[in-house]
């Protein structure tokens, strides 16, 4: 009786195909353990890497020809494996490719149905294959919605006394794990091996049901949407023996009581009393414990770290739009395939990151819901939108507008009232205008001629003086340049005979009228539906991690990444477009560290949110 193995392993392909850099190293690891003595036993195991197809065929045929009944042979594969648009199985070479349609080359492939013919002329009754492959719809991503993307591997290569080992089923991705040289599936069969953790009922035997049973628990411990499979037409292929465990090992008994501890990737705390207890007991130390618990840890963490690189390409994705495309959404499935994760993984992601973006997009919204009454209504009235905003602050603004509504009859009065009354404007100067109503009624003559004012007369600096109806007009029209270029106007103007540079330093900005920041800040905001504005910066410099008024450079970097102020050696860092990130305009020239932090200051004295 002798136990003989082929591992071929493909890791480079033609275009079309992703190389996988572990499938090498996947059957030089399977050699290392199964032609050891004290593990695998195999009196012979033979690698065969990125093979053309004539190659792989005759080494497969080699491989199950003058056998003898009792004898074991293995063949192992880690590559890709193709399916056609009729369902069939093919096994990738490196010279694989596809036509000018788009179909698979039949000829640079290795099909199943040679591999199962081969192998059912073997006189050999112990047959063991392992695939650590995916099963891909040819190279046309058309293919899969032909059918339920299945594979029909029982059927393509299942027979009586042999069994059929999997990484994954169906269409499943099965893929390298980073931090690993080795494929996710075919680092635990090794480790199964290596360690002796595959022998699961400690006879000292690892059959070959026992190391796939380990390996898949580990996988799905680490990847959950990958669901590895084993196929059998007779129960008498599971006790077909790969290798043999020391019982008396003490690692290999340490290892497994952590196995017993350890729940949902924690070790429970009378789990750890009854470690440090057998820790002692077996002489381990701390070092080799350590290393043993990592080792059965690693899957869990490794799952964490999937599901973190998960969420943080989701909120980074909601952030640069929200709602989110449908390539976006392609996009993130994809990554939840490739990270081998479920929906129930990330849906909780999903939702509470989507609560917290929907919940600041509604803050700004509700600032908006609190703007002035729209141009048609302000004109009714004979008033100038820009003076009387929805944030009406001051005493003296209340004063003038009680005033104004004050010089009409008595119905007008009343109807203006009404009107008025529905906006944010009299329901932000509501407390105000409520106690100068409770007092002594005024003489006809003193309600025709109010008291006067203490607001300063209108100089070259005062925000009622400025026009802002160009700007309007641009943001209408979604002309995005123009309206970035009368903002900055807007803003340097009343300093440009004073600025050495003829532009905005970080002197000035403290200088600029709240209600000038405030007005722009709001038309901005109003057109872009929250995207762009003053405040939405504001708002960002202090999620990076920004303080008012404190310029540092790292914050920078961050900010300028989030709002895609990203320059290269061919193009400028602005995007005059509605599609550019969350707070990229207006740029206005504040484009420097130091100005957006000056910003973020006289935003916060100005209260602008």
């Amino acid at each position: 009786m002798a136990k003989v193995a082929l591992l071929i392993g493909v890791s480079e392909y033609e275009p079309g195909l992703n190389p996988l850099p572990a499938a090498a190293k996947d059957i030089q690891a399977m050699q290392r353990v199964l032609q050891n003595p004290g593990m695998g036993g195999f009196d012979e195991v033979k690698i065969l890497a990125n093979p053309d197809p004539q190659t792989m065929q005759y080494e497969i045929e080699t491989l199950f020809s003058s056998r003898t009944r009792d004898d074991l042979v293995l063949l192992f594969f880690s590559g890709h494996g193709i399916k056609d648009d009729s369902g069939k199985l093919y096994f990738a070479t490196r010279i694989t490719r596809k036509n000018h349609k788009g179909n698979l080359i039949r000829s640079t492939s290795v099909p199943a149905s040679f591999i199962h013919d081969i192998m059912n002329n073997s006189r050999a009754r112990r047959q063991a294959i392992i695939l650590d492959c995916c099963f891909s719809g040819a190279f046309d991503p058309s293919l899969q919605a032909k059918d339920d993307g299945s594979v029909d591997l029982k059927n393509q290569l299942g027979a009586e006394g042999r069994v059929v080992l999997t990484s994954s089923s169906s269409t499943e991705y099965s893929f390298e794990q980073q931090g690993s040289d080795l494929s996710i599936y075919s680092r635990y069969l090794v480790e199964g091996i290596e360690t002796g953790a595959g022998d699961k009922d400690e006879d000292g035997k690892i059959s070959i049901r026992e190391l796939h049973e380990y390996a898949a628990s580990k996988v799905q411990e680490t990847a959950p949407n990958m669901t590895p499979k084993l196929i059998t037409l007779k129960d008498m292929g599971f006790e077909m023996f790969l290798a043999k465990a020391e019982i008396a090992d003490p690692r290999l008994r340490y290892r497994k009581q952590v196995e017993k501890y350890v729940i949902h990737g924690v070790i429970s705390s009378t789990g750890r009393t009854i470690l440090d207890t057998l820790q002692k007991q077996l002489d381990l130390s701390s070092e080799i414990a350590n290393e043993i618990e990592d080792e059965v840890l690693r899957p869990y963490r490794e799952r964490l770290n999937n599901i973190q690189k998960y969420k943080q390409a989701f909120v980074i994705e909601i952030e640069n739009e929200y709602p989110l495309s449908e390539l976006a959404k392609a996009e993130l499935k994809d990554l939840c395939q490739i990270l081998g994760l479920r929906e129930e993984d990330v849906s909780p992601i999903e939702t509470e990151e989507g609560a917290k973006k929907l919940a600041k997009v509604e803050a700004r919204q509700g600032n908006l819901n609190r703007k002035i009454l729209s141009q048609q209504q302000w004109n009714q009235y004979g008033l100038v939108r820009n003076e009387e905003q929805a944030d009406v602050r001051s005493e003296n603004q209340a004063t003038q507008l009680l005033s104004k509504f004050t010089s009409f009859s008595s119905n007008k009065i009343a109807l203006l009232l009404g009107r008025v009354l529905l906006t944010v404007v009299v329901v932000s100067s509501l407390p105000f205008l409520l106690s100068r109503l409770s007092q002594p009624s005024k003489q006809p003559s003193d309600l025709t001629q109010p008291s006067p004012s203490p607001v300063l007369p209108p100089s070259t600096n005062s925000p009622s003086s400025m026009d802002y109806s160009k700007l309007t007009q641009y943001l209408r029209e979604n002309a995005w340049k123009d309206a970035d270029a009368e903002t900055e106007r807007l803003l340097y103007e009343p300093f440009r005979s004073s600025s050495p540079y003829g532009t905005l330093t970080d002197a000035d900005i403290p200088k600029i009228p709240c209600e000038t920041l405030r007005t722009i800040d709001q038309l901005w905001i109003d057109t872009s539906q929250g995207r762009f504005g003053l405040s939405v910066k504001g708002q960002i410099w202090k999620e990076v991690g920004g303080q008012p008024g404190v310029y540092d450079s790292a914050v920078y970097e961050k900010f300028a990444n989030r709002v895609g102020w990203v320059r290269t050696s061919t193009s400028s860092f602005q995007t005059f477009s509605a599609n550019a990130p969350e707070g990229h305009l207006p740029q206005a020239g504040f484009a420097l560290g130091s100005t957006i932090a000056a910003l973020s200051t006289r935003l916060e004295t100005c209260n602008i949110q």
